[in-house]
């Protein structure tokens, strides 16, 4: 997918084929055909492009040459009264001044906790909560150090470092 791509003058037939493929009855008009991470993808001239960039470059008549962003924040939006050109961080700054962003506490891993896999929930995990136990009991008594622990239960020795500081599996304790 080409993200700034030159977009090529549409033929009237690819026009037809792009409008054909956008539901233009509400105050957005929604992309209806092929998406990529939410957005919309046309192809055009052989190659795939941003369905929003595309209705960007048939009403002003030029290719953008920086980022075409949404005032609505609607991806499959490509109603060209609905868009803007800014760079990379003007969106930031869009999606920053409409609390868009997810940071702190209203990041979905503060909001859904019961949702986030830790400890033995997660399945990546190598170490259990009784491993955790007694790797921190040995370590405390001075009896291993962390190299000899973390290869004793089979985990990098920055994993065991982690465990041991209760940077992970904080609730073992």
């Amino acid at each position: 997918m080409k993200e700034r791509g030159i977009i090529p003058k549409l033929s009237p037939s690819e026009t037809k084929r792009f409008w054909a493929k956008v539901d233009r009855s509400g105050d957005c008009w929604f992309w209806r055909a092929s998406l990529n991470n939410g957005y919309g993808q046309f192809r055009a001239g052989g190659t795939m492009h941003l369905a929003h960039r595309i209705s960007w470059a048939l009403h002003t008549g030029s290719s953008p040459s920086i980022d075409v962003l949404h005032q609505c924040d609607q991806p499959k939006c490509v109603r060209p009264m609905h868009l803007f050109l800014g760079t990379q961080a003007d969106n930031m700054r869009d999606m920053a001044a409409k609390g868009r962003s997810a940071r702190g506490d209203r990041h979905p891993s503060r909001l859904y906790p019961e949702d986030r896999p830790i400890g033995e929930r997660n399945g990546q995990s190598k170490l259990s909560a009784i491993s955790v136990t007694e790797a921190r009991a040995l370590y405390a008594a001075g009896e291993e150090s962390q190299r000899a622990l973390a290869r004793r239960f089979g985990v990098s020795q920055v994993t065991m470092r982690f465990a041991l500081l209760r940077r992970t599996w904080r609730s073992v304790t």
